[in-house]
């Protein structure tokens, strides 16, 4: 049985809310995809206590190694700091992940987990779920629950120009100093 696959944005709620979120859709493993699982604003959100928190209720992975949307690498930035998402979404490890997502979801009812409360802001739909979509599973299939609780497929969230491929990045520079321009010789 192929279970939907959502995804969710901690955004600033409580731990309990979060979680009540994720149990009224039949969650049974959060799967957090952020690069650098920790927050100031939110330490609830930490990695160590969301686990701690989630420990008898859900079942929680961190992917945020393979799928999460800063990488570590400075290739896969752009001179100003945006992500560029195709040649990430070609790596090794992203795609050993997304394999490991799809399989994992015909299993389990997943949540992929970001800190970003809107879904059209942040990787886990502008990379992860259109690799997925792109590879073949439903737009309806995927389901993306909102701060407030209500959840949408995917198709029914604004529609965004398809990309092309050089332009297809993170809507907001996510380095805290802009990438060195690789043609500056710098």
């Amino acid at each position: 049985m192929a279970y939907p696959l959502y995804t969710v944005g901690h955004s600033n709620h409580t731990a309990d809310d979060l979680l009540d979120l994720l149990r009224r859709n039949g969650i049974s493993v959060v799967v957090d995809v952020r690069s650098s699982p920790f927050s100031r604003y939110c330490p609830q959100f930490n990695r160590e206590q969301l686990a701690r928190h989630c420990a008898g209720k859900l079942r929680y992975v961190w992917m945020g190694d393979s799928l999460g949307g800063r990488p570590a690498d400075p290739a896969f930035y752009d001179e100003a700091g945006h992500v560029l998402y195709a040649p990430l979404s070609r790596t090794e490890s992203f795609l050993s992940g997304i394999g490991a997502l799809e399989r994992n979801a015909e299993r389990y009812s997943i949540a992929i987990l970001c800190s970003e409360a809107d879904p059209i802001a942040c990787h886990r739909s502008l990379l992860i779920t259109r690799v997925l979509r792109d590879r073949g599973m439903p737009d309806d299939r995927i389901r993306h629950i909102l701060a407030n609780g209500t959840v949408r497929n995917d198709s029914e969230l604004p529609v965004q120009v398809p990309m092309l491929e050089d332009a297809w990045r993170s809507p907001l520079s996510v380095l805290h100093e802009p990438a060195l321009n690789p043609s500056s010789g710098a």
